[in-house]
């Protein structure tokens, strides 16, 4: 067993920072409050259900999944086929508002984080990431599991058939740091048709489906497998976090080589026997303090960690050859140093000037040779760009460009990426990039599909 003060927050942080920490978020986080007191959310709405379907309240308050247990009242009373709770359910998700709870906050503050499992199904996790993104619905990448048609599975939001011929670890690239989050809902998500886990039945039915050779979605079984999974309030029982920790791991019949954090969530607290499997596969249970207090502190170490990115970390490093090289107006930083760590994140080198280098002849010899050897100029195109003063830093990389492009027999692409409205037929804009296919980056927000014709480009290039 191991405590908080014990856990080896340096590897923790290590993994935060490189992206192969992936969170599974339990409904043992979502505490809420109403009428000046705190308390589980599940736990309410087990009570409004119960309420609804004429169901017994008594005892719901012992019940580590109140939810599933009105259920199984309501199943005994013979309406086994009924898809009235999940249309209950449903209502009242939608038809009563709970500010976010703060653990789910925080998790979703934490912009290592770019992929989420649930086994939640309300929208608390969805909403959270979406406000700390500022993204809108379609931007957002949702994929569920479905109890009425095979699950999704990460294929859907990406152009593997035409990427895998140039990249096969795609995948693993774009859901490692890729351009907007994406949530997998393990149990599905609210519908009027019982294609959600709300009883225990369901929750086992989701888990075959992950697990079966028909239903299975083998891009997310093999994206997980030798993740390190933080499994947070989850309150898996003994036989769901076995079959679990085994369907991830890259060796179902050794679960060992699957690193697991769980913090200690209420069905750890109390089952031994569990708490010694997860002792023999070198899971870390840590048990002195709440799931909250964890959260709490991940995120201070989240903090940490972004205090040290917000240092000048973009360079100026020396140009590596064949790197992405970016030129913007001063005015556009924010926005430059964005979409650097963007292209960053899905392997390519990538140069960004930070005017060390001198003005005068010393700069000129410096950016034409790394011009000469980049393999993608990518002008950022604003407003504060149309400004057609020749002696801005800016321009001079422009004209340098395309009197390379011109006068050098090799392919050098240059990619023009609009990040503020403007006209793309200004004459303040060079006659050769007017011509050209652009990327939209709206306020420095690139799609997939924006990262995807970069990747695309600088490959082709160095075919």
């Amino acid at each position: 067993m191991t405590s908080t003060d014990h856990l080896n927050w340096k590897v923790i942080s290590d993994e935060l920072k490189e992206g192969d920490l992936i969170p599974v978020v339990g409904p043992e986080l979502l505490q809420i409050t109403r009428d000046e007191k705190s308390g589980s959310y599940r736990l309410w709405l087990a009570g409004e259900l119960a309420k609804e379907l004429g169901i017994s309240l008594e005892g719901l308050e012992g019940f580590l999944h109140p939810v599933e247990e009105v259920m199984l009242r309501f199943y005994k009373q013979g309406d086994i086929r009924s898809i009235r709770p999940y249309q209950v359910v449903k209502a009242l998700i939608s038809e009563n508002e709970f500010p976010v709870p703060e653990s789910i906050r925080k998790l979703a503050e934490i912009k290592k984080f770019r992929f989420f499992l649930t086994t939640t199904y309300e929208p608390f996790l969805e909403t959270a990431v979406k406000e700390a993104w500022k993204l809108t619905d379609s931007q957002i990448h949702i994929l569920e599991n479905n109890l009425t048609k095979q699950p999704d599975d990460l294929t859907k939001f990406t152009q593997r058939s035409a990427m895998q011929q140039f990249d096969p670890r795609y995948i693993e690239n774009l859901y490692k740091n890729s351009a907007a989050p994406s949530i997998y809902y393990l149990y599905g998500r609210p519908s009027r048709m019982k294609s959600y886990a709300l009883a225990e039945d369901d929750v086992l039915e989701a888990m075959l489906m992950l697990e079966s050779s028909i239903y299975r979605p083998d891009e997310l079984i093999n994206y997980l497998s030798g993740k390190r999974l933080l499994i947070l309030g989850c309150n898996f029982p003994n036989w769901l976090a076995r079959f679990f920790i085994s369907l991830t791991s890259p060796d179902p019949k050794n679960p060992t080589i699957q690193p697991v954090f769980v913090m200690g969530d209420s069905v750890c607290q109390t089952d031994k026997n569990l708490t010694d499997y997860l002792n023999r596969i070198d899971a870390q249970v840590v048990l002195d303090h709440t799931v909250e207090t964890f959260v709490d502190q991940l995120y201070d170490v989240w903090r940490n960690i972004k205090g040290e990115d917000s240092g000048d970390t973009t360079g100026n490093l020396p140009f590596e050859n064949r790197s992405v090289f970016i030129s913007y107006a001063s005015e556009d930083k924010v926005i430059a140093d964005q979409l650097y760590q963007e292209i960053k994140s899905i392997g390519l080198p990538v140069w960004l000037d930070k005017r060390a280098l001198t003005p005068g002849e010393r700069w000129l010899t410096g950016i034409e040779s790394n011009l000469r050897n980049c393999s993608v100029f990518l002008p950022l195109i604003s407003p504060a760009t149309l400004v057609a003063d020749e002696s801005r830093f800016y321009r001079r990389e422009w004209d340098l460009a395309i009197s390379l492009k011109e006068g050098e027999m090799r392919e050098f692409p240059i990619l023009p990426v609009q990040i503020g409205p403007i006209p793309r037929d200004s004459h303040d804009l060079p006659e050769s990039f007017r011509n050209l296919h652009w990327i939209d980056a709206p306020e420095g927000k690139i799609t997939d599909d924006g990262l995807f014709r970069i990747n695309e480009t600088f490959l082709k290039t160095n075919h």
